[in-house]
């Protein structure tokens, strides 16, 4: 069975290829693109450390996360938190779906925007909260499975603003299916009246 991570490998090589055909219409040769495309991966990748400006930051991610109260509604929990990068996990329920028993665009957003956030968010200041400023959604298949994975990865961290990548798969007894992807942007706030960190 194919793993998530091999559809992302896809992704990154569709990414790589773009990259090329970008660069070298800027003059750049095919071989100077290349050594880009040493990096496993175009997100997340040596060229491009992701590093949390707190030791703590999956506590305070967990933290954060548990005061979500819409995604404690869905039934969705964290599975996985490493700097610039977040998985939520949510089972399927019929009372989540649209009218052709499809996961609803809606879940399927929330939660995918979710895994953006707290990704941001696992490289911020410890005194951040962070809220989401604009995202695309690409729905790519019908959300039908046992259970969703949403990935969120960090393509570019910044001081105040955080640009990500997001993935959802449909899971079960059958290969993990991409039904969506995002590309979302995340701000960081600090000392804002009314807004705790989280």
């Amino acid at each position: 069975m194919s793993s998530p991570s091999m559809y992302s490998s896809r992704v990154a090589q569709f990414w790589w290829q773009s990259l090329l055909l970008f660069e070298t219409g800027k003059g750049y040769t095919e071989k100077e693109v290349s050594k880009l495309s040493d990096r496993s991966d175009p997100i997340v990748g040596a060229a491009n450390p992701l590093t949390p400006q707190t030791p703590d930051f999956r506590e305070r991610v967990q933290e954060s996360y548990g005061k979500q109260t819409a995604l404690a509604l869905l039934g969705a929990h964290l599975a996985k938190v490493e700097p610039g990068e977040v998985e939520i996990h949510l089972p399927f329920r019929a009372d989540l779906t649209q009218q052709h028993g499809f996961l609803h665009a809606g879940i399927v957003t929330t939660v995918v925007d979710s895994a953006c956030g707290y990704a941001a968010f696992s490289l911020m200041p410890a005194d951040a909260s962070v809220l989401s400023v604009e995202f695309k959604m690409n729905l790519l298949a019908p959300a039908k499975g046992e259970w969703f994975l949403a990935r969120g990865k960090v393509v570019k961290p910044g001081r105040t603003i955080t640009v990500c990548a997001g993935e959802v798969f449909a899971m079960g007894d059958h290969e993990p299916k991409l039904v969506a992807t995002m590309s979302a942007t995340m701000i960081t706030l600090q000392d804002r009246p009314g807004i705790s960190p989280g």
